[in-house]
């Protein structure tokens, strides 16, 4: 295995751990402020974490950073 490949695994590796936390975060405060269960908080709070969940799996799957591809 070459350098490269150990640094995206383990690039990859910490995103996956990220999203996770996204998830927890998610949950979370869905749990602490009730006001954001129903109707547009709901909304714009899953809208936000899909975006989030989007952009970073653009990333991975991109095969890092625009800046890198230079």
């Amino acid at each position: 295995m070459n350098v490269y490949n150990k640094a995206t695994g383990w690039g990859t590796l910490v995103t996956l751990a990220l999203l996770a936390g996204v998830l927890v975060l998610d949950v979370w405060l869905i749990d602490k402020l009730p006001m954001l269960q129903h109707g547009v908080g709901y909304a714009t709070l899953q809208i936000v974490m899909v975006g989030v969940l989007i952009g970073v799996l653009r990333l991975i799957f991109k095969g890092g950073s625009p800046s890198a591809k230079g």
